[in-house]
């Protein structure tokens, strides 16, 4: 009758039955209608039974034939105050028809919509419902769990190589990403990588990894960066342009560095010669650059 830190329930279910006492029962209600589903929490140190939720319930005299299907995708931990997007678009009526949405955050709040965004503002544990209802009248239920914590991590993401070639090895780095201060010493467990050229994601937990893009052009890389205490994530993303394996790259890169060591230490030790050096290298590269492009 109580949960092992001494807190014991008590729900009603609307329709003159007995109480019942477990922490999650089950309830077969023997009429179709309405009813109120209330829910009583006692503590140790309680002298009475104190209200804790309740919720209305619509009991069909039969199963629909058809009913719709309702769904959305479960999310990861959320931080307090952050914008979330729940979005039912994967939900359909069995005929087709138009479906109407209801959301219930389990925090007191509720929206109406096919995509919704929604902010909690206290830490915590619910569920997330959402119930579509098709032109019929015939409705379907889904739920998802969802966690609540102060904060996520902090996600940095960078490229150690100075290239990315197809083909090549090209080296990215997620060091500077931070757990939330809040649990005090959490940190990151591991980093989730994700390459938009069709590798697989890959999960480490060090926050280096080395990557070989199988195609050339304009990627996006995304790492994930989770912490121990909740699962939390922190998400970045970098652009990287990758040359292909076949470029006049090295054409570019020699003429600068036969430049610069043809020149001397001379050319280091003035500001003006230092910005005009750095000015030939961009200058270098942004040829190589044009050229494997071209």
């Amino acid at each position: 009758l109580s949960s092992k830190d001494g807190l014991r329930w008590r729900w009603s279910f609307g329709d003159a039955s007995p109480y019942a006492f477990a922490a999650a029962p089950s309830h077969t209600f023997a009429h179709p209608g309405d009813y109120t589903v209330r829910v009583a929490t006692m503590g140790s140190s309680d002298a009475a039974w104190l209200d804790f939720d309740s919720a209305q319930v619509h009991i069909l005299a039969a199963s629909p034939a058809h009913p719709p299907v309702a769904a959305f995708d479960a999310l990861g931990p959320v931080a307090i105050g952050e914008t979330v997007i729940f979005d039912a678009g994967r939900s359909h009526a069995a005929d087709g028809s138009a479906l109407t949405y209801s959301w219930n955050f389990d925090d007191g709040g509720g929206a109406q919509g096919a995509r919704v965004s929604h902010q909690f503002v206290s830490p915590g544990s619910g569920l997330v419902a959402l119930t579509v209802t098709d032109a019929h009248g015939e409705s379907s239920v889904v739920t998802h769990p969802i966690t609540i914590v102060p904060a996520l991590p902090v996600a940095a993401l960078t490229q150690r190589s100075w290239l990315a070639v197809q083909g090549a090895d090209t080296t990215f780095d997620a060091s500077a990403s931070t757990p939330p201060d809040d649990p005090p010493g959490d940190a990151i467990a591991h980093y989730t990588w994700r390459f938009d050229d069709g590798s697989p994601a890959q999960t480490t937990t060090g926050p280096l990894l080395t990557h070989r893009f199988r195609t050339a052009g304009d990627h996006v890389v995304t790492v994930s960066a989770v912490d121990d205490a909740a699962g939390a994530a922190g998400v970045a993303s970098l652009r990287v342009r990758v040359l292909p394996s076949g470029a006049p790259l090295l054409a570019g890169l020699a003429l600068a560095l036969t430049v610069v060591a043809g020149l001397g230490v001379s050319l280091l030790r003035s500001p003006p010669r230092r910005e005009w050096m750095r000015r030939l290298w961009r200058s270098a590269r942004r040829r190589a650059t044009e050229r494997a492009s071209a």
